[in-house]
């Protein structure tokens, strides 16, 4: 299933706190991206073994999202843009005002796939018209040929 927003992950389920995400329907390339979480919110969560059956992963889900509650941050992100490829940010946990860049590799965008990857929780940053998908897109040109033009 699609991404509905582009947003921060704040915990993967992956190793080290990170994902793969298909971009197929943003940039037609079918390599996954390895994405991730910042390190300060991944170490809030204990990060579980490897999760291979549905109740381990149910499981694990519920107990990553009763710590959210936990997790005390500040997110800065740019202006919405175009660039699928760029991002700008930082991330201030408060618990130590340890305060984190954020990069491309921490946003997923909506369109793209989470692949490979039980579960992923995070923060949504842009949504609707103010997503890189919509930005990005253009109407579809009227196709005539040369007698009707």
């Amino acid at each position: 299933e699609e991404l509905s927003a582009d947003f921060v992950p704040l915990y993967c389920s992956g190793d080290g706190g990170s994902c793969y995400v298909s971009t197929a329907n943003l940039d037609g390339e079918t390599n996954l991206k390895l994405k991730g979480a910042p390190e300060g919110s991944s170490a809030i969560f204990d990060p579980p073994t490897r999760l291979k059956t549905a109740a381990e992963i149910k499981s694990a889900t519920t107990e990553t999202l009763k710590k959210l509650p936990e997790l005390s941050a500040t997110i800065e992100a740019e202006g919405p843009r175009a660039s699928i490829h760029d991002f700008q940010g930082s991330i201030t946990f408060g618990s130590n005002e340890k305060t984190e860049p954020l990069d491309a590799k921490h946003l997923l965008l909506r369109g793209t796939v989470l692949r490979n990857t039980a579960f992923c929780v995070g923060v949504v940053v842009y949504t609707g018209a103010e997503t890189r998908m919509v930005m990005n897109s253009r109407a579809a040109p009227l196709k005539l040929s040369n007698l009707e033009r």
